[in-house]
C-alpha cells in the first residue's frame, strides 16, 4: 500500500536524528550487546551439543545439572518466568522454600531435555523405542495400518523430540511443527 511505503520512507530520517543524540547511541549499543549475547547464547548450544555426542553421559548429566542450578541462582528472566507460572499453578499455600524447590527442579528437568535432545543422534534405536512409555499406542497403530495417518499432540510434559524420535523409529513417515532454536 502506498501510505505504508511513504510511513516506512519517513521512518530512516526520523530515526536517524534519533541515532546521534545520546538516547540513540544507548539503543544502538544495546542492540549490538543483545546480537552479542544471541550469538553467545547460540555459541554456547553448540559447544554443549558437541561434548553431549562425544563425552559419556554419566559425566555430562552432573555438568547439565550444575548449568541448571547456576541459572536458577541467577534468577533470570526466564527462571523468573517459571516461577511465576509455578506459583499460580501450585498456589498461594505453598511456601517460599517450597516454590524455590519446585523452581530449581524446573531447572534441572529442561537441563536434562536439553542434554537429552543433544545427545538424541547418538541414541541408538533400541534406545529411542525402549525408553518411551505411550498410552494408546495401538490407536497410533491401528491408524497407520489403515492407511489414514495420525495427529498427534504433545502436551509440554517430556521430551518432545524423543517422542519425534521414537515415531520415526517406529516406521511411519513424520512431518511436525516445531520452535526455531
Amino acid at each position: 500500500c502506498r501510505a505504508g511505503r511513504a510511513r516506512n520512507d519517513l521512518r530512516p530520517r526520523r530515526f536517524a536524528a534519533l541515532a546521534e543524540q545520546p538516547v540513540g547511541l544507548v539503543i544502538r549499543a544495546a542492540r549490538a550487546r543483545v546480537r552479542w549475547a544471541r550469538r553467545l547464547q547460540a555459541a554456547g548450544y553448540a559447544v554443549a551439543a558437541a561434548l553431549a555426542k562425544v563425552l559419556p553421559e554419566a559425566l555430562m548429566r552432573p555438568i547439565f545439572r550444575l548449568a541448571a542450578d547456576i541459572a536458577w541462582r541467577r534468577h533470570g528472566r526466564g527462571v523468573a518466568q517459571l516461577e511465576r507460572n509455578l506459583r499460580r499453578v501450585a498456589g498461594p499455600s505453598v511456601s517460599d522454600a517450597e516454590l524455590a524447590t519446585l523452581v530449581r527442579r524446573g531447572m534441572r528437568s529442561y537441563a536434562r531435555y536439553w542434554l537429552e535432545f543433544f545427545r538424541l543422534p547418538v541414541f541408538g534405536r533400541d534406545r529411542i523405542v525402549g525408553r518411551m512409555a505411550v498410552e494408546g499406542e495401538s490407536f497410533l497403530d491401528d491408524a497407520m495400518a489403515a492407511g489414514r495417518g495420525a495427529i498427534l499432540a504433545l502436551p509440554h510434559s517430556g521430551n518432545w523430540d524423543h517422542a519425534g524420535a521414537w515415531v520415526v523409529a517406529r516406521g511411519p513417515p513424520f512431518a511436525t511443527v516445531a520452535e526455531r532454536l
